[in-house]
């Protein structure tokens, strides 16, 4: 293969949430349109230390010269938990040097948390993000950039500013401040102009969701009007589509074409999940315009422990009916003594027990919202079992 083109290395770092299976593997891909095949362009390999409490995630490249993997980056993240949520409180960064073969000190991060005290329950106000470079000539740690996260009176995130580091001092560089209505985010993004000491408007999003908490579309405004204190220019957005039935989003993206005053398809995203919430493949697409078509750009795959926390996708050996359903259904399956209904953001919706053991149990979720869940069952030897299950 030739010409293979990598736009720069992605190292994908997420807030993961409670009792989610992580992965141990991520590829990705990109379509050599020539010869109608994907190729190799970067991988993340996972190891996870303390129960989850830290992890290590290597950066490698493929290298065509070689056939063969080359490293490039290692991250190590560390977590801490707070109300049920994790946040990553170190990171640190080394790059792999080609000629020594082996890993330098390049960054590090350090979040440190506001946390008060309300009738005994911890709540977060604050978050301090702060930056590190190492200069190799000093030996020594240097700040590059850091940043200030507060929340509103409800929780949300209300605003974040970021500081960097200019002729040996910490200048504000730019903000993003937000404000919520019911199903409604729009956030106002601000650069600091050094100039004239002012903060100067530079773009707008506005994220509008349903009634489930799900986001339909995602919009991003520039040229901000002084007067009507507004972004009058639409820019780009995103389309969002579930496909319960399939464990499938897609997110269309669209530019706005100035001279037709509309928006124009520019790229496709499809995501996949499995049985067990797992994000599995991201597959991107690009829009041609001649024919009208979508033709593959890249595609990243996710590959998971199968032992992870106990869980077995054995779904052949219990049924579960109707389904979809009102939200009232027969489970037949022996030796389970609980089940759970999980929401595809892995929050636990409704809980039942088995306490006589029966191999067939009614439940009675007619009072949740209608869209796709997974029912997990607890079995008596330790193991889950999984299915998807539909409420209309």
């Amino acid at each position: 293969m030739k010409n293979k083109t990598i736009t720069g290395l992605l190292l994908l770092v997420t807030t993961m949430a409670v009792g989610q299976n992580y992965p141990k593997k991520r590829i990705q891909y990109g379509w050599d349109a020539n010869n109608s095949e994907w190729y190799f362009q970067l991988k993340n390999d996972h190891v996870y230390h303390n129960d989850f409490d830290s992890v290590e995630i290597e950066t490698s490249q493929y290298d065509f010269n070689i056939n063969d993997w080359d490293n490039r980056e290692k991250a190590t993240i560390v977590y801490t938990e707070l109300n049920g949520d994790r946040y990553a409180i170190r990171n640190y960064i080394d790059r792999w040097d080609l000629s020594a073969k082996k890993y330098t000190v390049y960054s590090k991060m350090s979040n440190s948390i506001g946390v008060m005290s309300v009738s005994g329950q911890l709540y977060k106000f604050e978050t301090y993000s702060t930056v590190y470079g190492y200069e190799l000539s000093l030996m020594a740690w240097d700040t590059v950039s850091h940043s200030v996260s507060k929340p509103n009176i409800n929780g949300l995130v209300g605003s974040k500013t970021t500081l960097v580091k200019y002729n040996s001092e910490l200048l504000n560089h730019d903000k993003t401040t937000f404000f919520y209505t019911q199903n409604r985010q729009v956030g106002q993004e601000w650069k600091y102009d050094w100039v004239n000491n002012a903060w100067v408007e530079t773009e707008g999003i506005e994220n509008k969701y349903d009634f489930t908490t799900r986001l339909l579309t995602e919009t991003i405004h520039f040229d901000f009007d002084k007067v009507k204190k507004t972004f009058s220019i639409p820019k780009y957005r995103f389309l969002y589509t579930y496909d319960d039935h399939n464990n499938v989003i897609k997110t269309e993206v669209e530019l706005y074409d100035l001279n037709t005053s509309s928006y124009v398809p520019n790229a496709r995203i499809t995501n996949t999940w499995n049985l067990k919430n797992q994000l599995t493949e991201e597959l991107t697409e690009i829009y041609e315009p001649t024919g009208k078509t979508y033709s593959n750009m890249q595609k990243i795959t996710y590959e998971y422990d199968s032992g992870t926390n106990g869980v077995e996708d054995n779904t052949t050996n219990w049924t579960i009916y109707p389904n979809p359903s009102n939200g009232m259904v027969t489970v037949d399956i022996p030796n389970a003594e609980s089940f759970q209904l999980i929401g595809l953001d892995g929050s636990i919706v409704k809980s039942f027990d088995n306490n006589l053991n029966h191999s067939i149990v009614e439940l009675d979720f007619t009072s949740v919202n209608a869209g796709m869940y997974i029912l997990q069952a607890q079995l008596s030897n330790g193991t889950v079992q999984l299915k998807k299950v539909v409420k209309n």
